[in-house]
């Protein structure tokens, strides 16, 4: 996993520990909607205080000083200066048209090197999430009408998070779990989510942030993003944008006839 991707990970972590910690000292037998609206809020506040500690600079300079070990470390910390990550929250309103509790979409710079220009694509990976809390009766519960019909035909970039409480007053939650739908079909998440108690194949939450910002998870079509994930108009999921705190568009990092163009949202090689 890159730098980067560990430095998102470690504020997914955090805002977790924050949500468990909160239902633990204050609440009692919530749902997942609520578990996961206190997710979004405690994301937003992880995600600001790493920035504001210089947390995604500092991964940014040892991204690049494995990457280009040609160049010298002040031009490295001269490029990668303000780098920060944000996060921005969008309405829930839209559920019902995407199916998921959540979309996350990532939007990263590029980094690459060259001796000529060449425009590159933007750099964005999204992935479709349903929130599952395990119930009394050891069930994770169905999926509506509603969902079935439009998680259909998504599989290959949604992923569910699991939530269970580890006791039976049900105030102490335990460590998130997720479990990628890739590769499978409605009929037989539902089959699953009846029947077992354990995930299958779960994964946490480093494996899920690390496969995103890898491109292993969830997709980077454009079209779906806009259309499923974070519809550009009405916007009902979370955006981790990457990108330098003085709104610039790109980096140069130069060493001698050879240098590197970091763009937010787009690269070119020069």
């Amino acid at each position: 996993m890159s730098e980067v991707a560990t430095a998102i990970a470690a504020c997914w972590l955090d805002a977790e520990r924050m949500v468990i910690e909160d239902l633990a000292g204050k609440y009692w037998d919530v749902d997942e909607e609520f578990i996961t609206t206190a997710l979004r809020c405690h994301l937003q506040h992880s995600f600001q205080r790493a920035s504001e500690c210089g947390s995604f600079e500092q991964a940014l300079v040892r991204e690049l000083q494995s990457r280009f070990t040609w160049a010298p470390t002040g031009a490295i910390e001269r490029a990668s200066a303000g780098f920060r990550a944000t996060v921005t929250f969008h309405s829930r309103r839209v559920e019902g048209r995407t199916g998921g509790d959540l979309g996350i979409v990532l939007s990263q710079p590029t980094f690459d090197v060259a001796g000529h220009a060449s425009p590159m694509s933007v750099r964005r990976q999204g992935l479709l999430i349903q929130a599952k809390l395990l119930g009394r009766d050891g069930r994770w519960g169905n999926f509506t009408a509603r969902q079935r019909e439009v998680l259909s035909g998504r599989e290959d970039y949604l992923t569910l998070l699991l939530y269970r409480y580890r006791d039976d007053e049900r105030r102490r939650l335990d460590s998130f779990h997720w479990v990628s739908c890739r590769g499978s079909k409605m009929p037989e998440i539902r089959n699953w989510l009846k029947r077992d108690k354990r995930p299958p194949a779960a994964l946490n939450t480093e494996t899920v942030i690390g496969g995103l910002a890898g491109c292993t998870l969830g997709t980077a079509e454009e079209a779906l993003i806009d259309r499923h994930i974070g519809p550009s108009e009405k916007r009902a999921s979370l955006v981790i944008t990457l990108a330098f705190e003085d709104g610039s568009s790109d980096r140069v990092l130069k060493v001698g006839n050879e240098f590197v163009v970091m763009q937010s949202g787009e690269s070119e090689r020069q």
